[in-house]
């Protein structure tokens, strides 16, 4: 007759609750925890109110305001979600911030705007620039 030994249950049912726990912490992790935007940079949920306006306020309304600075070639007013959809429209807003010909390089005269700020305002336009 041929004898087995019996392994000891312990290290089994210590590696099927490893198993159980490892599983349980996958299913809750975020698809953005797997798959992360550069340099943490958040391109989701891009709302003009809260995300677009505030950097308009602070880099453009100096020269393109309500009392915008007349540049040759008309008016460049982005004050209001209105006046910012036309450039958006017609392309000028991203090539001007993404300092790509022909629009002229925005801000004037100043370093162009960082990767993460250009990414937002591109997530923003790509989910249709909401006026949200």
């Amino acid at each position: 007759m041929i004898r087995f030994s019996r392994m000891p249950r312990r290290p089994v049912a210590v590696a099927a609750v490893g198993c159980a726990l490892l599983l349980a912490a996958c299913a809750k992790t975020k698809k953005e925890d797997l798959n992360p935007s550069p340099g943490g940079c958040v391109t989701t949920g891009i709302s003009f109110s809260a995300d677009i306006q505030p950097v308009l306020q602070s880099k453009c309304l100096n020269c393109h305001g309500v009392n915008a600075y007349e540049f040759s070639g008309g008016r460049r007013n982005l004050d209001g979600y209105a006046q910012v959809s036309l450039f958006v429209q017609n392309g000028l807003l991203m090539k001007s911030i993404r300092h790509e010909a022909p629009a002229s390089p925005m801000p004037r005269n100043a370093a162009k705007l960082d990767d993460c700020t250009i990414a937002r305002f591109q997530a923003w336009v790509n989910a249709g620039a909401p006026n949200n």
